[in-house]
């Protein structure tokens, strides 16, 4: 990011107000502005082409060049620091005089916003101190969620079986709504619309906020996911007695359906260090749980002194035939199942927050309860202290 970028986040410019301010019209349609600066040592300029793209440089007029040093950290002496914060000042009354906030930094994530507003009369809400920009739409009634709007590193969303490709690595803007979990098959093999991001991807899809997916679509998409908010979920009586993810029980008590299942699985911190096997490589070797399959997620509890859910995982593969240094194990014909890192939790879910939702501790595979899931999921986004609820809807 260009030092002059974080002025003009969120904000788009008023064509009216910059000429009132003293920017003129180039041939183009860009509207340009220059100011001395320094004791006319170095010049301003700043430019808003007629798409509302800004962008501002800083000239250094004894060499005739752009002042590069202001975009480096590492090159802030008592000079640049200076010279700096005087050109910072003209941005910051240049985007406070002639340009509008936005609550979003992409065009189609505030057209969203504003088509919300205009439906359900509904503002996104701003909860996260450490998230900056990350939205919230609620319904009112309940304080329930139904969208959440965040910039993510766009290689996270995947499809399934899809791997990272670094060079798709670029910071977008999307869409978390929850839908019908029989829907989210069929909507991840869309164009746009991803397996959930950091949210339960049973029940939740995450639509990426960069005009691929018509507005309607994603409008048509938050419509159904605010009607979750008015009632109770219309199928989650039935999976809850098939055994689903919401089950709670012992594991192996499914109903044997290729849904992937999430589990709590717990590691004994005196027999196994993970914390140091997780920094040579972040994929791990573990005990096969029982009936776990490949894309199901384990959450990872520590025994004493832990007692705490740290990690979470995406089983990659499973029965693998390994030699265990445990001969008993081997014996038993154990297999083992690789997991790759998604998630470590800091601080961790203490169990005292898992016994207020009916979960003790953790000796063996288990299902982990839906509402859980999601309590975990949503303190991690929101590093709220543990037992203070804002009100995401489930």
């Amino acid at each position: 990011m260009r030092f002059e970028d974080k002025y003009f986040l969120r904000k788009i410019p008023d064509p009216k107000r910059l000429e009132e301010y003293g920017f003129r019209r180039e041939e183009d349609g860009t509207l340009y502005y220059t100011k001395g600066l320094k004791e006319e040592t170095f010049r301003a300029e700043v430019r808003v082409s007629p798409s509302g793209e800004t962008r501002g440089t800083l000239v250094d007029l004894e060499f005739g060049d752009e002042f590069y040093q202001i975009h480096s950290d590492n090159q802030r002496g008592a000079f640049v620091a200076e010279i700096a914060g005087e050109y910072g000042e003209l941005l910051e009354e240049i985007a406070r005089e002639c340009f509008i906030p936005q609550p979003f930094i992409h065009p189609q994530s505030n057209r969203i916003a504003r088509k919300v507003l205009e439906e359900f009369g509904d503002r996104p809400d701003f909860p996260f101190a450490k998230i900056e920009g990350a939205g919230v739409f609620r319904n009112p009634d309940n304080n329930k969620w139904y969208g959440l709007i965040m910039e993510v590193d766009k290689s996270k969303l995947n499809k399934p079986g899809e791997k990272t490709k670094p060079q798709e690595k670029e910071k977008i803007e999307a869409l978390n709504v929850k839908v019908d979990p029989e829907q989210v098959a069929g909507l991840i093999r869309e164009e746009g619309i991803y397996e959930c991001y950091h949210m339960n991807k049973k029940y939740w899809v995450t639509v990426a906020l960069e005009d691929v997916v018509p507005d309607e679509k994603v409008l048509e998409l938050l419509r159904e996911s605010r009607g979750f908010t008015l009632g109770k979920r219309r199928t989650s009586g039935r999976r809850r007695k098939a055994g689903g993810a919401g089950a709670v029980g012992e594991a192996g008590k499914g109903d044997g359906s290729e849904t992937p299942r999430n589990w709590l699985m717990p590691a004994n911190v005196n027999h196994f260090d993970v914390p140091a096997a997780l920094e040579r490589d972040k994929v791990l070797l573990w005990k096969h749980g029982t009936r776990v399959r490949p894309g199901d997620l384990v959450y990872m509890y520590f025994s004493a002194p832990v007692s705490a859910i740290r990690y979470r995982f995406r089983v990659v593969e499973s029965e693998i035939d390994y030699h265990f240094s445990d001969e008993k194990m081997n014996e038993r014909g154990e297999k083992a199942m690789r997991m790759e890192l998604l998630q470590e939790f800091d601080p961790p879910f203490p169990l005292s927050e898992m016994k207020r939702m009916g979960v003790g501790a953790v000796r063996g595979p288990r299902f982990i309860p839906e509402e859980l899931e999601e309590r975990i999921l949503r303190s991690s986004l929101s590093h709220l202290p543990f037992g203070e609820d804002k009100g995401e809807g489930k």
